[in-house]
């Protein structure tokens, strides 16, 4: 048996290459499961950090919906808060047309009191100018009166005239110094 022939050193190294082969895929086969356990499990990992980053991400997302909802109620009322204090506004003030008419009653009003305020000015000027023109003519009946008297004292003293006798005599002394 120390003779081989060619076939069987073949189907010897053939055999021998196979279990090399096989050892060699076993070892292949077990690195590459390890390696996919590995990652697998680093799969799991990622998937189970996005999962609670999901979950986070949609907590805040639904907390700052809550504070969005809030805020959109608080506006909301403040408008509606507003839109009453308008129909207040509305119902209590006085409308356009309305101010109008009042306010060309008050124009008319002013203008009646400013005509009745210049009739009071001219009649209280009339009277002053009547009570001058009644001084005036009352001044020139006094002088047309004096005029007559002294011209009817005249007529009766015939145009002469003569000392007051008290003169006479002072006159007659003075002449005889």
């Amino acid at each position: 048996m120390a003779i081989q022939t060619v076939e069987e050193m073949k189907e010897k190294d053939l055999r021998e290459l196979l279990a090399e082969r096989d050892r060699r895929y076993t070892e292949s086969f077990a690195h590459v499961a390890e390696n996919l356990s590995a990652g697998l499990a680093l799969l799991q990992t990622q998937i189970d950090a996005a999962k609670s980053a999901t979950d986070h991400a949609l907590a805040s997302a639904e907390r700052a919906v809550a504070k969005a909802e809030t805020a959109t109620e608080k506006r909301f009322e403040s408008v509606n808060e507003f839109r009453g204090t308008l129909a207040d506004a509305q119902r209590v003030l006085m409308p356009r047309s309305e101010a109008g008419v009042e306010f060309k009653a008050l124009a008319e009003k002013i203008e009646r009191l400013t005509t009745h305020d210049d009739l009071q000015k001219g009649r209280g000027e009339g009277v002053s100018a009547l009570w001058a023109a009644l001084v005036g003519v009352a001044g020139i009946v006094i002088a047309v009166l004096a005029l007559i008297l002294t011209a009817t004292n005249r007529a009766k003293s015939s145009f002469v005239y003569s000392p007051p006798p008290q003169y006479e005599q002072q006159t007659n002394k003075d002449a005889a110094q």
